[in-house]
């Protein structure tokens, strides 16, 4: 059975964090991070939930060395006990030959020891030496908004299908990070496009993640100006259809 951690490490580069959440969200962080430790579910705003993910790789990585580090030690505790109840016992056999066998045993006992203790002593040394904790990785270049939009656009494909998986929302908020850095899309075209094909019989089907929306976005684009369809159950763009925020991003 593994034993039970009564404490965990907090990095000191880890807490530059702080500098950028307010009292309140601070203070909500380390109630995450306890709520964490004690495998508790808390209700977080996306910022604190950004802020709490390095926190939380950081533990996991840290868990996994001490785990390592008492296997280790267990190990090597029960080679040294077997490898040294083996020695006394042959001692002891051989010591009933003649007493000069004793004589010899009890020289050769004093020598095992002092090597014994001083392999120990080294061992020891070894085994309490600081683990240097990796650095942590940076947090996330995605913005709190590009978090919310993952999760509205979630909502929606639930709408089609109750029963689709829950995603990973930091890749599909990087992913919107990177189509409005990189293809230049602010968050209101992004969502414009992805209620209509949302909305389309054919589309609803094939866009069901940022990283889909914005592989298809230009010929959805195309497909949104063209007159629209009347046999495929297409429905009306409505441009006032935005998302819940109504386009306050």
């Amino acid at each position: 059975m593994a034993k039970q951690r009564t404490s965990f490490l907090l990095h000191f580069d880890s807490l530059e964090i702080l500098d950028e959440l307010s009292d309140e969200e601070a203070g909500q962080l380390f109630k995450a991070i306890k709520g964490y430790h004690n495998n508790e579910d808390l209700d977080l705003s996306p910022l604190v939930r950004v802020a709490l993910s390095s926190f939380k790789n950081q533990f996991v990585r840290d868990e996994s060395k001490y785990n390592e580090t008492c296997k280790r030690r267990a190990v090597a505790g029960s080679r040294g006990g077997i490898a040294k109840a083996s020695n006394t016992k042959q001692k002891v056999a051989n010591a009933k030959t003649t007493k000069q066998n004793v004589a010899n045993l009890a020289d050769s006992d004093s020598k095992s020891d002092s090597k014994s203790d001083s392999k120990s002593d080294s061992k020891i040394i070894k085994d309490n030496l600081p683990i240097v904790p990796a650095k942590p990785k940076p947090l996330p270049k995605f913005e709190a908004n590009d978090l919310l939009f993952a999760e509205e656009m979630y909502k929606r494909l639930l709408v089609i299908n109750p029963s689709h998986k829950k995603p990973n929302f930091d890749t599909w908020a990087n992913d919107i990070r990177i189509t409005r850095e990189r293809d230049g899309r602010t968050l209101d075209d992004l969502w414009n496009t992805f209620d209509w094909a949302n909305k389309d019989s054919f589309w609803c089907k094939n866009i069901l993640s940022p990283g889909k929306l914005r592989d298809q976005f230009d010929k959805l684009s195309l497909q949104m100006s063209a007159p629209p369809r009347t046999n495929n159950g297409q429905q009306k763009v409505d441009p006032n259809n935005l998302c819940p925020l109504n386009g306050n991003w």
